[in-house]
């Protein structure tokens, strides 16, 4: 992000690729929390010589990025997508855009897919999601 002001959380918003094309995003509606978190494993090398401090190896390790949301449950395609990618274990491409336009876009599969229904409220969904592969970040140019 170039600027120093702060983003609205409410423009940080994810997509699922529809059927139609390579372009299709769809938004997952209703959606009320987002977010997009990346994490770096490491390679432990500490032995006898590291003086009782843990030693890594730089460079060595897996990334992984984890998307995660919530919100209000809609009877629309992207809930459609999302549903059946969680039961059949198929990788959906994900993107998230920031409000200054910046985009992540990468293939995901669902891990979490939770519906839950009280009887005073709305339906209400959770989903979590792992990368596989890539996930490419487009800056605002």
């Amino acid at each position: 992000m170039a600027s120093n002001q702060a983003q609205k959380g409410r423009l940080l918003i994810l997509y699922v690729l529809g059927p139609a094309s390579e372009d299709d995003f769809v938004v997952v509606g209703g959606i009320q929390s987002s977010g997009i978190t990346t994490t770096g494993g490491t390679a432990d090398i500490t032995n006898k010589d590291s003086n009782g401090f843990q030693t890594l190896l730089a460079g060595a390790g897996v990334t992984k990025w984890a998307i995660k949301g919530n919100g209000v449950l809609l009877n629309d395609q992207a809930h459609e997508i999302l549903e059946e990618a969680s039961k059949m274990k198929t990788l959906e491409t994900l993107k998230i855009t920031e409000e200054d336009g910046t985009e992540y876009l990468g293939s995901f599969q669902i891990t979490s897919w939770d519906v839950v229904g009280d009887h005073a409220k709305e339906v209400t969904f959770t989903l979590a999601a792992e990368s596989s592969g890539e996930i490419v970040k487009t800056p605002v140019s």
